[in-house]
């Protein structure tokens, strides 16, 4: 259900659940730019 804020939530801790946001967010940015990129 964190995910449903989008952009406006931002994870403090556990550490582990922040890193997972962090690779997610990561993830969904080379996912957006590949697809502009067809």
């Amino acid at each position: 259900w964190i995910r449903g804020w989008g952009p406006d939530v931002e994870v403090l801790e556990p550490e582990e659940l922040r890193e997972r946001f962090r690779r997610w967010g990561e993830e969904l940015r080379k996912m957006y730019i590949f697809s502009n990129t067809i």
